[in-house]
């Protein structure tokens, strides 16, 4: 996995923001921040709060989620650049639900 840039800043082509007004979504972009995790660094620990969403802008992030019973991790997927993470506990307000 190579190193990645995880952050917070939204390209013109995020559709997902097309629907705020431009003040609206300039107080939106206002909240990103880039932030850069080394290879391998665990970004999300499945369990923990909630409290902001990544979006990816550069390299591979692997979601993995981690089984008690086997002491054991199951990759659940791969996200690419233009993936978010995170932003499921946003929404439900329920701890993280991956690492």
């Amino acid at each position: 996995m190579r190193e990645r840039n995880v952050r917070g800043v939204v390209a013109p082509d995020m559709t997902f923001l097309d629907v705020l007004n431009p003040a609206d979504r300039s107080a939106v972009e206002a909240l990103f921040r880039p932030v850069h995790f080394p290879r391998e660094a665990r970004i999300l620990h499945a369990g923990d709060p909630g409290n902001g969403c990544y979006l990816i802008d550069d390299g591979e992030v692997r979601l993995e989620m981690h089984h008690c019973e086997t002491d054991s991790d199951n990759v659940l997927g791969y996200l690419d650049p233009g993936d978010f993470l995170g932003e499921l506990s946003l929404v439900d307000g329920q701890p993280r639900s991956a690492s």
